[in-house]
């Protein structure tokens, strides 16, 4: 199977490190409103140039605040597994694909990956550097590696995830340790739920759960 995984919030946790980050750049602009919690937690598209328009800012603001968290991110060197998610890699990466679709650029998170010791479990980080939206990325790593729809699954922890895989046309799986909760995520009626990391060994069948 190829497995395409969100990085914040389904590989590691960096909620308040991204909530931070965007408080610091909307600071630095000087117009709409701080940034809060529920911003991330509640929001149909969970992307930096949808976040900027949440909290008020328009016109050039929008791409200036989108730059500046880029920018952050690319700095710093903070990585923090979920616990479990290390072993659980590791083991189907022995006989699946693993691929990371993120909203932040590539280069910025296979640093953090390999930094994290995590890079060697993945096959390929498609970031949005590019301009393609998450659902056309998913599609062009399916093609690429050459699987078909109903052997490739999205597992995401925000609505926007879940929608991409649907318009891809895949499987869907919300984790539900990410930053968005179950009652929000039900909105986009993924076709599997996982509430741990070890649980992403059920998308596959014949998967030893004993690194969990």
């Amino acid at each position: 199977m190829l497995i395409c995984l969100d990085y914040d919030g389904v590989l590691v946790d960096t909620f308040d490190e991204l909530l931070a980050m965007m408080v610091a750049v909307q600071a630095r602009i000087g117009r709409g409103r701080v940034p809060v919690a529920e911003d991330l937690q509640s929001i149909e598209q969970l992307t930096f140039l949808a976040v900027a328009d949440r909290i008020g800012l328009r016109g050039e603001d929008v791409d200036r605040f989108a730059e500046g968290m880029f920018e952050l991110q690319s700095k710093s060197h903070s990585v923090r597994p979920f616990p479990g998610i290390p072993e659980t890699l590791a083991t189907l990466s022995r006989q699946h694909t693993l691929a990371v679709v993120t909203a932040n650029h590539a280069d910025t998170v296979t640093a953090r990956l390999s930094s994290a010791g995590l890079f060697e479990a993945i096959s390929l980080v498609s970031g949005a550097e590019g301009g393609e939206s998450k659902a056309e990325r998913i599609d062009a790593l399916r093609r690429r590696f050459g699987f078909e729809r109903e052997h490739t699954v999205m597992v995401g922890d925000a609505i926007s995830d879940i929608r991409a895989g649907r318009e891809a046309g895949v499987t869907t799986a919300a984790v539900t340790w990410g930053y968005q909760a179950r009652a929000w995520l039900a909105k986009a009626s993924p076709d599997v739920w996982l509430a741990h990391p070890g649980e992403l060994l059920t998308l596959v069948p014949g998967a030893s759960r004993s690194a969990c």
